[in-house]
Parts: structure tokens; sequence; C-alpha cells
């Protein structure tokens, strides 16, 4: 600076709170900053190539799930002459340009939790939340609307033994009953019950399947009986 410098120029870089536009923000229209978030900056002279480690507060404000807006830095005692000067990435000294330097640490919390194995990434902490910050008790959460070409699922408990001879197939009349007094079939949830808690898709799959091969029980059954009554009606003509 013009009028020389003197004394400490300790700073410090504090998180901001709100969003600023390179082209519009002045001296007199800085955004607003959290005075909790802050890294020190100690003093340092001429030329000093400075190593700021962001780590902890960067961890702090995704924890916190705040929006991340950049930096406010200043002097910690603010008084004329009192300066900071730096060279940008434009200065022919490269050794002096500003660098920002990113590290996986070996701590759990710190590291990265997604990784490749042969090809395929995968997570290795816990379940994975898309749309919302908690997964739940749930390997995958997704909160919205899911495109997909084709999904595989692998229930458990096929209904094949629908169709096994001692399988106890329920009366007609008591299959009208139970719909009367309950408004949906047996063994198929409700509609408040789905809008509460939803359904699962290998799970429903599976139930549905069962009726589907109860219909078939009914109508096969039903089909014996007409032709059972078709041949009684043709010796009554005969």
């Amino acid at each position: 600076s013009e009028g020389g410098a003197h004394g400490n120029n300790a700073s410090r870089l504090y998180l901001l709170t709100e969003n600023w536009e390179e082209s519009v923000v002045t001296w007199n229209s800085q955004p607003s900053y959290d005075e909790n978030y802050y890294v020190d900056i100690p003093t340092n002279n001429d030329y000093d190539s400075i190593q700021i480690d962001l780590t902890e507060i960067i961890q702090d404000c995704y924890n916190r799930g705040a929006p991340f807006y950049g930096f406010l830095l200043r002097n910690t005692d603010e008084q004329f002459y009192k300066s900071l000067n730096f060279l940008s990435s434009d200065t022919e000294l490269s050794h002096r340009r500003p660098k920002l330097d990113i590290y996986c640490q070996t701590s759990p919390e710190t590291c990265c939790v997604w990784k490749n194995f042969n090809g395929t990434v995968y997570y290795d902490q816990g379940g994975v939340a898309i749309g919302s910050q908690d997964a739940g008790e749930y390997a995958l959460s997704v909160m919205g609307t899911i495109f997909s070409k084709e999904t595989l699922v692998n229930p458990e408990g096929w209904p094949d033994y629908v169709f096994e001879s001692d399988y106890d197939l329920m009366q007609l009349s008591a299959l009208r009953q139970y719909i009367e007094e309950n408004g949906h079939l047996p063994n198929i949830p409700s509609a408040k019950s789905v809008e509460s808690d939803g359904i699962e898709i290998g799970d429903i799959s599976a139930r549905l399947l069962k009726k589907i091969e109860e219909l078939t029980l009914y109508l096969l059954e039903a089909d014996n009986r007409i032709k059972s009554l078709e041949e009684k009606l043709e010796s009554l003509e005969r």
C-alpha cells in the first residue's frame, strides 16, 4: 500500500451466510457472515506462502446441512495501514499462485466413503439418501420418482404352493363375508395402510400372484361345475 504497513496483520476467514455476486458486491454491501465459524490466519510477512486448513470448518458446514456461499476474509484488528496483499492466479510467479489442495483423510469421519471395487462404485457408510439427508433404516431412500428400464426383485415365498393338492382354498361364501366386513381382499393391505406405510414391491407382487392363482382355482372349479350341470341337462333332455 502507498502509505506503508505496520503492526499485526493477523486475519480470519468467516463463513458467509448469504449469496453474493462478484460483479455487484462492494465494501459497503458485503454479504453477511457467521461470527461463530471462522479460521484464524496468523501474522504473515512479505511473500509468505500461507497454508490454511479448511477441513474442520467445511466438515462442520456439511454436517449442519448449511448452504455454502464461500468466505469473507478480514483483518482481526482493522486499523489504518494494517493490510494483506495477495498474488492472484494470473501472477507471473507461478509458485506464488493460490491453490486449493483437497485430501482424503484416513479418519472415517472425514474420509471419502464412495469407493471403487473392480469397476463398481459403492458406499461403505450405511444407507444412501437421495432427495433427503436421512436414509433411515433403508439401504437406499429416494424422496422422489425413480425411472428405470427394468427392476429386479427377489421376493421370498413365491406362491406356487396354491396349486398343491392340500392347499386350503377359502370358500366363496367366506370370501364374500370378508370383503363385506373389511373392504379389501384377505392378505392384501388396505388403502389406509398403503397410504401410511407404503408397499414392498416383491411382497405385493407375490401376494397379487397368489390371488391370481386362487382366482384360477375358482374358475377351474366353476368350469367343472358348469360342465357337470351341462351333462345333467343333456341327460334330462334325452
